[in-house]
């Protein structure tokens, strides 16, 4: 009986590629290990390092920074568009007409905001209030919008870090709290006297918010580019030919406002409603576009796949060992495990370790069968990639 092989990843395979094309060029954290012109992979720290990553590839974070990179401008209108169509639910519900709505809806902003307000000791407007908050979600914009623009300059598609993601969801920490604030302030009758509820008023402000803000969004935007492009000599002006400049204020600020319009609904009524159409987070929208409207849970797993292929190939450069004591060495460390772990049905009651040990041995097999079948013409977890989603988000 011949001995058993070790186990290595060769620095040919196919796989390695894909995951320098589909994550490391789009993830802040594993671009920035690129040195000399050589894959993230092959930076002599790789190993120790990723594990230490704020969102690896695929995770179920709301706005995982990979997803959140490769949103490109289709996306971010159809997810607009479905935010404010779930925001704008517990008004729809007093609407008979559908051919009437816009018109209540632009009558009751129009109130709402004109309504004077005591908020704290300052008599006011919730319009001015609103207006505020409007005027810093555009500096955030312009925050975002130079990093971006940087990014182009050094010729890279990362353009969302993950300081942008947090200085924007404390702002929408303050703006959620603001909106539901005034939602709960009995500011004006309508001539039949209804006083509106809370989801409807939280729900007209914030309609009323994202509105002004994509407003002055797109006239600052255009300014800002202008201004910018005048700045930089004329031969980096060819870098954003076909520059578009991506919403992230916009989504993020529309995803915690829909949540929060979800959460007011639920407290204040008599039961427990179950939403028939859920929002999606950011991340999870794109995930499921990028596998043509299929579920993401199997594109998650292949990019996590795809992240534990290129760290075993820096690992095992300088090892020797058989294929399960590789599994073992993973299936010991929870930080590889970061999604939902799914339970064996053969053997439902079997330990996690073990289960664990089972599921990355059969992979590994899978990997070694494809490669002796296919000698390197296209990778295992990349054939997946380019026969079942779409090329044009890592091409």
């Amino acid at each position: 009986m011949a001995p058993r092989e070790n186990f290595k990843i060769d620095k040919n395979d196919p796989d390695l590629l894909m995951f320098e094309q589909a994550i490391a060029n789009f993830h802040p954290e594993f671009y920035a290990l690129k040195q000399d012109g050589q894959p993230s992979y092959e930076h002599p720290d790789f190993c120790e390092k990723v594990l230490k990553f704020t969102h690896l590839p695929g995770c179920d974070e709301p706005y995982d920074i990979l997803a959140m990179n490769l949103l490109n401008e289709d996306d971010i209108k159809h997810y607009l568009h479905d935010c404010l169509v779930l925001l704008g639910r517990p008004f729809a519900q007093l609407v008979k007409d559908p051919k009437q709505e816009q018109e209540l809806l632009n009558l009751f902003t129009d109130k709402i905001l004109d309504a004077d307000v005591k908020y704290g000791d300052v008599s006011t407007t919730c319009g001015k209030i609103i207006d505020e908050y409007v005027k810093t979600a555009l500096s955030l914009n312009n925050f975002c919008l130079i990093s971006a623009f940087k990014s182009r300059l050094d010729k890279n598609d990362i353009t969302l870090n993950f300081s942008d993601i947090e200085k924007i969801k404390r702002f929408c920490v303050d703006l959620c709290r603001i909106i539901e604030d005034l939602s709960n302030l009995y500011f004006f009758n309508m001539a039949e006297e209804l006083e509106l509820s809370t989801s409807k008023k939280y729900s007209l402000l914030s309609k009323a918010f994202l509105y002004l803000y994509q407003k002055g969004e797109k006239e600052f935007n255009n300014n800002l580019a202008k201004e910018i492009l005048n700045t930089i000599p004329k031969k980096q002006k060819a870098v954003f030919g076909n520059c578009y400049i991506r919403s992230y204020v916009h989504v993020i600020i529309s995803y915690e406002l829909s949540q929060c319009s979800e959460k007011i609904e639920q407290e204040r009524a008599d039961k427990n409603i179950e939403r028939k159409v859920k929002l999606l987070s950011p991340s999870t929208f794109l995930y499921m576009r990028y596998r043509m409207g299929n579920n993401a849970d199997s594109l998650k797993r292949t990019y996590r796949w795809l992240f534990i292929k290129a760290w075993l190939y820096a690992y095992l450069k300088d090892k020797d060992l058989l294929a399960k004591k590789v599994g073992e060495i993973i299936a010991d460390d929870d930080r590889f495990f970061y999604l939902k772990e799914k339970v064996s049905k053969n053997n439902p009651d079997s330990d996690v370790f073990s289960s664990r040990v089972e599921t990355l041995t059969k992979e590994f097999s899978r990997w070694k069968k494809h490669i002796r079948n296919n000698q390197y013409e296209t990778g295992y977890l990349a054939g997946f990639l380019e026969n079942k989603c779409h090329r044009h988000y890592w091409l």
